[in-house]
């Protein structure tokens, strides 16, 4: 389950919700449908994700995404991801494994944001200065909503961080 948290000025407006394959490759069009089909969509200035993989090892195009939908997209760990081991596991996984590894690459390395939160971010459509003072303005607040939504449906009761 893919969960969305549509927020304005530390309020949360909205929930937006869609599906994707587990371990499959339609991540980046159903964040982007969900996105454009939405009644919010012309208040959205950025999309804020829970890392660039969703649904196990679905990963996120973010620079097509943030093309798409004009819009800066940030993906942020608690964690340093580490590229190497997700780079082991796609190669071992998946026959699809270099288009995999390319939409990897071209989400950057994760770069620390030390501000008010210790957090890892990619970054597509903006630099690093105005992705801190977005994650600075909406906190982790909004992914941490979107993922106890998700496992609140899923699994009965909320689980875990983001």
């Amino acid at each position: 389950m893919l969960v969305g948290v549509v927020c304005r000025r530390g309020e949360v407006e909205g929930i937006l919700t869609s599906r994707v394959t587990v371990d499959g490759t339609d991540a980046t069009d159903r964040i982007a449908e969900m996105v454009r089909s939405s009644r919010f969509a012309p208040q959205l200035r950025c999309v804020l994700l829970n890392s660039i993989m969703m649904g196990g090892f679905n990963v996120v195009n973010i620079r097509k995404l943030s093309d798409e939908l004009g819009m800066p997209v940030i993906a942020i760990t608690r964690k340093r991801p580490d590229r190497l081991a997700a780079g082991r596991a796609i190669k071992k996984h998946f026959a699809d494994w270099k288009q995999r590894l390319a939409i990897v690459r071209r989400a950057g390395r994760a770069r620390e944001c030390g501000h008010k939160y210790k957090v890892y971010l990619q970054i597509a459509g903006t630099g690093l200065a105005q992705a801190e003072e977005i994650v600075e303005a909406y906190g982790l607040g909004p992914l941490r909503l979107a993922n106890m939504i998700a496992s609140g449906v899923t699994r009965g009761e909320s689980h875990g961080r983001m």
